[in-house]
């Protein structure tokens, strides 16, 4: 029966190696701790975890599969992860095991093919990357606070070399060496080695300084994202405001939260199906009926 079906979720990565008996599989990711069992005991080491069963169980996994719990909804990284997963402990689920994730599978496949095609990007690193990808220009970024760390691990595995230009790097050590493809460098010492590529400010500089500083023409295109972009214009046209972002993105946040809803709506009608998609078996027990 589905009800047989259990996981046990904790909105943490967790303990990669977490002590748990046969007949329990666990997937750990950067956001989640899952575990799937049929078993009806609880190991100490899950007390902590919500557990969810059934239909409950499966729409929770076909949502956190399909990326629509994600930080990037949408995004296919989750997705290559259970795949991973699956493949690896195939030969040791149980019979319904095995066609409850053929299904999720299947399942996924439609609702990212139906709902989740051509996402709008919902954050500006997001958004920033999206408008690079695929160029192998250097990114020159200006700034290392809280707007800059949002939007650099976007690019920690893009091929474009990064050079961050912030008043004191020395305090910022941590962020630059979690990036291979980054490295730091004085304020003072940008009119000597910025040039070309993208500029992204992402600090409250003045515009006239930044132009005494730096040839703004040698890049190829720049990111303004400073509060007052509006107002404290840089004389260059190949340049992109942090008001016109924050439009881009607003609008695809409008977009995003009603496909979200669709898919959500979807996914509820799927799992609902396991309470009637059951069939009787030759020796008396009934597993789910792997549907299309």
């Amino acid at each position: 029966m589905a009800d047989r079906f259990r996981i046990f979720h904790l909105k943490s990565a967790g303990d990669p190696a977490l002590a748990l008996p046969a007949g329990f599989w666990h997937l750990a990711t950067c956001l989640r701790s899952i575990v799937f069992t049929e078993q009806e005991s609880v190991p100490v080491s899950l007390q902590q975890y919500e557990m969810l069963r059934g239909e409950r169980a499966y729409e929770f996994l076909l949502q956190v599969i399909c990326g629509l719990d994600s930080p990037l909804m949408g995004e296919t990284e989750i997705l290559g992860q259970f795949k991973q997963f699956f493949k690896r402990h195939r030969g040791e689920f149980t019979v319904q095991v095995q066609e409850m994730v053929d299904s999720l599978n299947r399942d996924a496949k439609k609702i990212r093919a139906q709902f989740l095609q051509n996402l709008g990007c919902t954050s500006y690193g997001s958004l920033l990357r999206k408008e690079i990808r695929g160029q192998k220009r250097d990114l020159v970024v200006l700034g290392a606070g809280s707007l800059a760390q949002d939007i650099l691990p976007w690019f920690a595995k893009t091929e474009n070399k990064i050079r961050v230009y912030t008043r004191s790097p020395e305090k910022y050590d941590e962020l630059f060496q979690s990036q291979n493809n980054l490295t730091s460098h004085a304020l003072a010492d940008l009119g000597q080695t910025a040039a070309g590529g993208v500029l992204i400010l992402a600090a409250p500089v003045d515009g006239q300084w930044l132009s005494e500083q730096v040839d703004l023409k040698l890049f190829e295109q720049i990111y303004d994202l400073r509060g007052n972009s509006h107002v404290d214009k840089l004389p260059v046209s190949r340049v992109t405001t942090l008001q016109s972002l924050f439009a881009n993105i607003e609008s695809n946040k409008v977009r995003a939260h009603k496909t979200r809803e669709s898919a959500v709506s979807a996914i509820k009608q799927k799992a609902a199906l396991l309470s009637v998609l059951e069939r009787p078996r030759p020796f008396g027990w009934e597993d789910l009926w792997a549907y299309s």
